[in-house]
């Protein structure tokens, strides 16, 4: 045996990520999406080899392309000014392009820059280009169909991006940073001051402070008050924790909205400018550029198109706590009332979490490899890891040994323990049984193959139920391991998706199945496994892992930063009862008493408040003959909502939001008593179509009250 050495308490850090910004829809374009602009609920998306790509938003849950315009090259930036989109087309230079009829845009005029134009900024009669090749040109648009070149400014390297502020340009180059240059005579524009940074890629100004994002270096804020003076305030650099890359940067009032890559939309307090603080993250798949809009954030998100993501949360009352492990999260257990969180990477790191707003670190081991799962049996824990699996004592959690490496060379991602013996799942081969009733001398008693590769195992009683896939081919394994050294292969389920889970309830189980959706599966009779529904909460959406939980069902969608809670005391009819809308991606997810512990991939663990997210259904009433419902319910779009009354009574009737605001006002006047009814065609009180969700509908009728829920589902 082998003591482990207790490494430094300080690669952990507590995260305070109180902001929730949510997906509301999405535009998957065909090819790569690089900026957005939004003008009058319609996206204008310069999109590569799309060119001008023209998406109707006026429904964000639901955007509709109304055109597009081929541009010869490869657009990557585009203004619109009144009737014109004026887009910058790489090695085609400015092209100006006739948007009146917004269903047939056509082309107005160019400009050759003779480089890689990547930018554009309008101000009145003038198109400034940033040219990654050359320099910063001066169009002359006041005739749209003939531009014509009025001037340039040369620098040492490629210019990245462009503002005008009155006679003042601020551009940025990987190479000089930000220069600031004087335009008073647009002949002949001169240097005033530069500010070297880094891979300065893009600058956005405020309030005479500019904004510098500078891709893996992350966010500057740089005082540019005396244009001849730029003096540094303060920076964000999240690449020290959450692999931060800054693309480019919006402002809004006192917050920053940072595209950083693979990282998403981290959203930044800059009320003080000399401490910028994160207090959200949107993580989206490669974020370009944002453009914010009606309280709405439009995101450019280069091959996942262009993502709408609400903006009117910035506090989480579910939120209680989170911790952060240097590298991506993969797994979590509870032992002795302590969480254990493995770090893919770093080790295995044990929290204190009695007071889950402040987590504190007690310990952590780094057996060599990368570390997949953690579960306990008592006080021993079992780490599946790259090459076999790690036994530890963690009766001292301060001081963990190290009882036996099983080490057979391969992949062991999924571990679960049942009396004397250790089930685990190697990703090439299958799965193995060891005999653990001493953890210090493991023996292998018997393996098995599966279709495909093995990613998650779990055992019922003499059943061992396994999901795989690779390429498409795979699902569920079901084996009957009553005799642990020859396990029988009983069935298997060949689900449409990527099975990377399976959780098992009352004979039957749910798989996540990635882009599938969770497939729920009658296993009752192994040999006849019986498909009786499939959870698909969006189209794209990416079901990563379930929790089941009496007869409810939580679900954690990747693709929409959600948790869903179902009801499925009816399997074959599961009824979405909640929705909690997160601001990071969740994978594992463990209960512990009231709380929801979650892992956010390489943002850490989040806690949250689990009996908040499922809202409890609240009725008044005092007299039966007084009722209300509606029907149908899931509905999309409309829904009746129909109530009886025991007397004449003055009524009101209203929709409200899960945050508990008024959403419209259906009835508010004096009624006969008997049986109503009245539709509703999920409109608010603008007659705007509302955004998918759960809604509540509230009938006041003298001095009876009744508040139900319904589900509209897009």
């Amino acid at each position: 045996m082998k003591k482990i050495i207790i490494i430094s308490l300080l690669l952990v850090t507590v995260l305070k990520l109180f902001g929730v910004y949510h997906k509301i829809g999405n535009y998957t374009a065909p090819t790569r999406v690089r900026d957005v602009m939004v003008v009058n609920s319609v996206a204008f998306l310069a999109a590569y080899e799309s060119g001008l790509m023209i998406v109707d938003v006026s429904n964000p849950q639901s955007p509709n392309l109304l055109g597009n315009y081929d541009t010869p090259s490869s657009a990557r930036s585009v203004v619109v000014e009144d009737s014109i989109a004026y887009v910058a087309d790489y090695d085609s230079g400015l092209q100006i392009i006739n948007i009146s009829d917004l269903n047939n845009p056509t082309f107005i005029g160019s400009y050759d820059t003779q480089g890689l134009a990547k930018s554009v900024f309008v101000m009145d009669t003038l198109a400034f280009i940033a040219d990654d090749y050359r320099d910063l040109q001066i169009i002359n648009i006041s005739n749209p169909y003939e531009p014509i070149l009025v001037g340039n400014y040369s620098c040492n390297g490629a210019v990245r991006s462009v503002k005008v502020l009155d006679s003042t340009a601020y551009i940025t180059s990987h190479i000089d940073g930000l220069l600031i240059i004087d335009l008073n005579d647009l002949q002949n524009p001169t240097l005033i001051s530069s500010y070297d940074l880094p891979w300065t890629h893009s600058v956005t100004i405020s309030n005479s402070i500019a904004y510098l994002s500078c891709l893996e270096y992350g966010l500057y804020v740089v005082d540019v008050s005396d244009s001849q003076s730029p003096i540094l305030l303060g920076s964000y650099d999240g690449n020290s924790i959450l692999n931060f890359s800054a693309n480019s940067v919006t402002i809004l009032d006192s917050y920053a909205y940072v595209a950083s890559g693979i990282a998403g939309i981290h959203v930044l307090d800059i009320s003080d400018p000399t401490n910028p603080t994160l207090i959200g993250v949107f993580k989206t798949g490669d974020a370009h550029s944002t453009y914010i809009s009606n309280s709405m954030t439009f995101v450019a998100d280069y091959y996942w198109g262009m993502q709408i993501v609400d903006l009117t949360n910035p506090y989480n009352s579910n939120f209680i706590g989170s911790l952060q492990t240097p590298h991506s999260v993969g797994s979590l257990a509870m032992s002795e009332e302590l969480l254990y969180v493995t770090d893919n990477v770093s080790g295995i790191y044990s929290f204190d979490i009695d007071d889950p707003t402040n987590p504190t670190m007690i310990g952590t081991i780094d057996p060599n490899g990368n570390h997949w799962e953690i579960v306990f049996s008592g006080n021993i824990g079992y780490i599946g890891s790259d090459f076999g699996m790690r036994i530890f004592d963690f009766e001292d959690p301060l001081s963990p040994i190290e009882l036996y490496y099983y080490n057979n060379g391969l992949h062991v991602g999924s571990i679960d323990i049942q009396e004397a013996f250790a089930f685990i799942t190697v990703r090439d081969e299958g799965f193995e049984i060891l005999d653990i009733s001493d953890p210090q001398n493991p023996i292998f008693l018997s393996g098995h193959d599966t279709t495909s590769k093995a990613n998650y195992i779990t055992v019922q009683d003499t059943i061992v139920y396994i999901t795989d896939n690779y390429g498409g081919d795979g699902g569920l394994n079901i084996f009957d391991v009553s005799d642990v050294q020859n396990p029988i292969l009983l069935g298997n389920y060949l689900s449409p998706g990527y099975a990377c889970k399976v959780e098992i309830y009352s004979s039957i189980a749910y798989i996540c199945d990635c882009w599938g959706g969770l497939q729920i599966i009658d296993v009752s009779d192994p040999q006849n496994l019986l498909h009786i529904n499939t959870i698909l909460p969006h189209t794209d959406s990416y079901v990563i892992d379930a929790l089941v939980i009496g007869d409810k069902l939580l679900v954690s969608d990747q693709a929409w930063n959600e948790l869903l809670t179902y009801d499925i005391s009816d399997p074959e009819n599961p009824q979405l009862i909640a929705s909690y809308a997160s601001n990071l991606p969740s994978g594992n997810l463990t209960l512990y008493e009231d709380l929801l512990i979650v892992t956010n991939c390489c943002y850490g663990v989040s806690i949250l408040d689990f009996e908040s997210l499922t809202p409890i259904e609240t009725d008044v009433i005092q007299n039966s003959d007084f009722q209300i419902n509606n029907y149908p319910n899931p509905f999309n779009p409309t829904t009746t909502i129909s109530f009886s009354i025991s007397e004449e009574s003055e009524v009101e009737l209203s929709i409200f939001n899960i945050k508990g605001q008024k959403v419209k006002s259906l009835i508010n006047e004096q009624m006969q008593k008997g049986k109503h009814s009245i539709l509703w065609s999920g409109l608010d009180s603008n007659n705007k179509p509302v955004s998918s969700g759960i809604y509540l509908y509230k009938i006041k009728a003298g001095n009876q009250e009744s508040v139900k829920r319904m589900l509209l589902l897009k």
